[in-house]
């Protein structure tokens, strides 16, 4: 069975192989990546799925002090004069576009992971190998911090 969180619009599953299930009703074929610990899934060969590590319909308390670690200016990887700056609100974070001054209100939904509504734009915070903070936006766009401020 599968579930959106949107609209709980349930979706019955038939298992074709270790790895391949097929919605009941509409025919959607569902590819896992792994019969054993899936992480991603592709549906009609072309929506790709990510697993996550929270309930997005859950979003439990919004914690201002867990979150001042990601307060700061960040540059885009590889383009150190693309910057943004992160503000802590009452609801959440607010990230501000230096080269545009575009504001964007960023809602929480975990300890790490926020989104903006209305641009579907999904933010984290994660650490890379060496312990550094960095931010993500969407996918592929990464920001790291900037420590000379000058």
């Amino acid at each position: 069975m599968a579930k959106q969180v949107w609209d709980q619009r349930i979706y019955p599953l038939t298992q074709m192989n270790a790895i391949t299930f097929v919605s009941e009703k509409e025919r959607y074929r569902v590819v896992f990546d792994s019969a054993t610990a899936p992480r991603r899934a592709t549906i009609l060969n072309r929506v790709a799925l990510q697993r996550v590590d929270f309930d997005p319909a859950n979003t439990g308390i919004f914690n201002a002090e867990q979150t001042k670690t990601f307060v700061g200016r960040y540059a885009m990887a590889g383009k150190s004069d693309v910057l943004l700056d992160i503000k802590l609100t009452d609801f959440g974070l607010l990230l501000r576009q230096l080269w545009d001054d575009k504001k964007i209100a960023l809602r929480h939904l975990s300890t790490h992971d926020f989104i903006n509504d209305s641009l579907g734009m999904p933010v984290s915070f994660e650490r890379d190998a060496h312990g550094v903070l960095r931010l993500r936006c969407f996918e592929n766009d990464v920001w790291v911090p900037v420590t000379d401020l000058r």
